[in-house]
């Protein structure tokens, strides 16, 4: 799983994080369809000024008390 450089599309995949979407379902459709260790261990191309720093993604829980 070395990176290469190539920016592979990612639109309507597992990996695709453009929309919310329960993280868990995906989990186990990227377990089936992606080499392993499966998962979302990837690297991410995310668009925004080189050297500032930006918000990329949220993740909750809604199972989770407190």
């Amino acid at each position: 799983m070395i990176p290469t450089g190539k920016l592979a599309p990612v639109k309507g995949t597992a990996l695709d994080f453009t929309e919310p979407k329960e993280m868990e379902r995906e989990l186990r459709e990227t377990k089936k369809s992606i080499p392993s260790p499966g998962g979302y261990d990837h690297c991410y191309v995310l668009r925004g000024n080189k050297g500032q720093l930006a918000l990329a993604g949220r993740v909750k829980n809604p199972k989770a008390v407190g």
